[in-house]
């Protein structure tokens, strides 16, 4: 009787396939793991880009008086229209006060975060996954703090408003002397 085996068993197309089947998982998690990467790096991003933004708004004006007109807590919907004063198409500026157009900027601002009442920031796209921001001052320090807070991958998804801050999961903190 010959034993000479020809072709491939059973057996050992199961493993090849099972081999195959783990390797594949593997690839499949690590994929899963840098889109979420990604995004929370885009996210990061975002962030720093919105408290910048706010800080530049800051710095065009002169005084500390008026720089602690932008104070706002993480709970504060926009107090006005974001568009209250934007400037004309030709580029004039709509005649504001100081005051209406920090309200303005600060709206905004808020708008752009995306946790806010979304009557008030119509046809404003928000550039985090539910965010809330506030601007704060340390007058020993003479310096004004962004926070910025939102849900990461795993956060808790709801309307935004009026959840407590314990419920987010991603956050920056950016100190400023103007």
């Amino acid at each position: 009787m010959n034993n000479s085996q020809s072709g491939v068993g059973m057996i050992e197309v199961l493993v090849a396939v099972l081999v195959l089947a783990v390797g594949l998982i593997g690839m499949a998690g690590l994929v899963g793991a840098s889109l979420n990467s990604n995004a929370a790096a885009l996210n990061r991003s975002n962030a720093m880009y919105l408290a910048e933004s706010i800080i530049e708004r800051m710095r065009s004006f002169d005084t500390p008086a008026q720089h602690d007109l932008f104070l706002t807590a993480f709970d504060e919907n926009p107090s006005v229209s974001p568009s209250v004063c934007t400037q004309e198409p030709q580029g004039a500026p709509v005649n504001c006060t100081h005051q209406q157009l920090i309200d303005s900027y600060v709206s905004n601002w808020k708008c752009q975060l995306g946790g806010y009442d979304s009557r008030l920031c119509d046809g404003f796209d928000s550039f985090l996954p539910d965010a809330i921001g506030e601007i704060t001052a340390d007058p020993v320090k003479g310096s004004h703090i962004i926070n910025i807070q939102w849900l990461g991958a795993e956060g808790f998804f709801g309307d935004g408003v009026g959840q407590s801050v314990e419920n987010r999961t991603s956050a920056i903190r950016v100190e400023v002397v103007l």
